[in-house]
């Protein structure tokens, strides 16, 4: 008689959402002449970042407590101050943006970290094989701004006092949008002075729209990451 083995799959999503305290939808009802107030800024975010699970056990990730003790037991730092809010037993995740600190790569690998530490202590998932989706930001940075928040000329309106970013060379760079000094100080530079800034030369004449696509290329526009070598980093400490 032959036999088999069947090795089960089992699949965790991994994503994240934002929940704003003046999230207000574009549409509104009218009752005769009394109209709702409509709330123009978004408020403080609540960002919570889990993993959703394709297992009959649970949809979401989570130990038992006996589960929880032995992983505690093997591995201290699951129940070392993180910076990050975790619900007891599981990996998810959430932080006030804004107040605390974001979800940036280190922040997501320390989740990913904590998630592969407490899945060996996972019962219902014993003899499967695990595969994760992760969402599909390259990675995970501090930008709360795109693009096209921005505007051509000095003075115009600019939604950010800086931008960090990472340059060809792994090195950190800062560019101020406003001027510190001169006839034009504490005015919004615009993108056409930010490209000096940034060594990108700009054709005569040139349109908004062709700033846009011009800078759309550039690392202080660009949400481009390191995903390959951050998880290879996880995989090599556990």
């Amino acid at each position: 008689m032959l036999l088999r083995s069947f090795l089960y799959l089992s699949l965790l999503v991994h994503d994240e959402s934002t929940f704003r305290s003046g999230e207000v939808s574009p549409k509104r009802w009218f009752f005769k002449e009394n109209i709702p107030f409509f709330s123009k800024g978004r408020g403080r975010s609540h960002m919570v970042s889990d993993f959703l699970v394709e297992h009959p056990s649970a949809p979401f990730f989570e130990l038992s407590e006996h589960e929880w003790k032995l992983a505690v037991e093997k591995y201290k730092t699951l129940t070392e101050d993180s910076g990050v809010c975790y619900l007891n037993r599981t990996a998810t995740a959430s932080i006030n943006i804004g107040t605390d600190a974001y979800f940036d790569n280190e922040t997501i690998l320390s989740q990913f970290e904590r998630l592969f530490q407490m899945l060996e202590f996972k019962q219902a998932y014993k003899d499967h094989q695990i595969e994760i989706i992760v969402d599909n930001a390259r990675t995970h940075t501090a930008k709360l701004y795109s693009l096209q928040d921005f505007r051509k000329g000095i003075g115009a309106y600019c939604p950010v006092d800086n931008i960090e970013y990472i340059d060809a060379n792994g090195v950190k760079q800062v560019i101020d949008c406003y001027f510190k000094q001169g006839p034009n100080k504490g005015k919004s530079k615009g993108l056409v002075e930010m490209c000096k800034d940034l060594g990108v030369k700009l054709p005569d004449k040139v349109k908004l729209a062709d700033i846009y696509e011009i800078l759309s290329k550039h690392p202080a526009f660009q949400n481009v990451g390191q995903t390959n070598f951050l998880f290879s980093k996880i995989f090599s400490s556990i």
